[in-house]
């Protein structure tokens, strides 16, 4: 008996969407055990004033199906703004893979990006392929890879007298990038190179270019110093910053009863 062409087209016709609907319910039960995941080792990276930045990056990716990442992207990570695209394709085709690139900065861009307001930048890539989208990026914090190259005290001399309570002191900092993030575990009031009066107070500049602090000073201090015939000493900090670098700088101090 043979079957009428109108109805061999109907069953095809039901059968079509039968047979891709068991292709996808295939393809997902094939990779149910694939979690969508993209990572970036390292994760922060300080960069050199003198080289710039110069870090190998390593992507882990997992996406069913393979994903595909057209271009590389420097972002300011606080204004969510793009600064600079890196047209560099990475893409895999398996459920998994490990992707390789170096990633390179001019020490003239950073300190331009720096001078304009840039402190939190990224290098972000985006990875899209069947099974969805994927983001993440590279954190490269500008203040914290500063060095300190020079430390300034202001104002540079002050005068002190027995009825003085406390004095105002602008540390100036100098970072070879910008700012830059260093501490100070106390002040001292020097006589050469003894110490008469410590404050014990510590000072922190997380990223800026100054720290102001407010000095007690002990009415005790100044009579006992102009008593010993004492009529000038130094207020000094060192300031540490995040790569261990060291600077100091003093106040001149001139005491008057």
């Amino acid at each position: 008996m043979s079957v009428c062409p109108a109805k061999r087209l109907y069953s095809w016709m039901l059968l079509v969407p039968l047979l891709l609907l068991a292709g996808v319910f295939t393809f997902l039960a094939s990779h149910a055990n694939t979690p969508q995941l993209l990572t970036v080792a390292p994760d922060t990276a300080l960069v050199d004033a003198q080289r710039g930045l110069r870090v190998s990056l390593t992507w882990r990716v997992a996406s069913a199906g393979g994903a595909r990442s057209s271009h590389g992207e420097f972002v300011d990570l606080d204004r969510n703004r793009v600064l600079q695209k890196v047209e560099r394709p990475l893409a895999f085709g398996a459920d998994m893979a490990r992707l390789n690139e170096e990633v390179r900065l001019a020490p003239g861009q950073l300190r331009a990006w720096y001078g304009e307001g840039v402190r939190r930048l990224g290098y972000r890539r985006s990875f899209a392929g069947p099974a969805g989208s994927l983001s993440n990026f590279l954190l490269i914090d500008l203040p914290a890879s500063g060095r300190l190259v020079a430390l300034d005290a202001q104002p540079a001399r002050q005068t002190l007298s027995g009825d003085s309570r406390e004095m105002m002191v602008r540390w100036q900092l100098h970072g070879d990038i910008g700012g830059v993030r260093a501490e100070s575990e106390s002040g001292y009031f020097m006589v050469g190179d003894r110490v008469v009066y410590a404050t014990g107070e510590p000072l922190f500049s997380d990223g800026g270019d100054t720290a102001t602090e407010r000095v007690p000073v002990p009415r005790w201090l100044v009579e006992d110093l102009l008593d010993g015939g004492i009529e000038r000493i130094r207020y000094q900090r060192t300031f540490i910053d995040s790569r261990n670098g060291r600077r100091s700088a003093a106040v001149i101090v001139d005491l008057a009863r």
